[in-house]
């Protein structure tokens, strides 16, 4: 089976290849459009918040939580203390520091 996925504004298309009768092989496509979102993405988060909408939000105690433990993280890096290793996409990370 092969299949191929596709994210293309303002659409989704899937196409896969299967075994069909008599061993031959089918192609099936599946294509979903939808209509242009009327808001860019940061708006409508905005809108959301006004609304009261708690879907794309997390709780304030969660934010606290996340922030007591990248801080330190971030003001390490920030100091040099461990080097931030970097590759190119689709490279074999580097080994971590000993």
């Amino acid at each position: 089976m092969l299949a191929t996925l596709r994210l293309l504004t303002p659409h989704v298309r899937l196409s896969t290849t299967l075994n069909g009768p008599e061993r031959t092989a089918e192609t099936r496509r599946l294509e979903a459009r939808s209509t242009p979102p009327r808001f860019t993405a940061y708006a409508h988060l905005i809108l959301e918040m006004l609304n009261s909408d708690p879907m794309l939000f997390i709780p304030g105690d969660e934010a606290e939580e996340a922030w007591r433990i990248i801080d330190p993280v971030m003001k390490a890096w920030s100091a040099g203390d461990v080097p931030m290793q970097e590759y190119l996409a689709g490279q074999t990370p580097p080994d971590p520091p000993s």
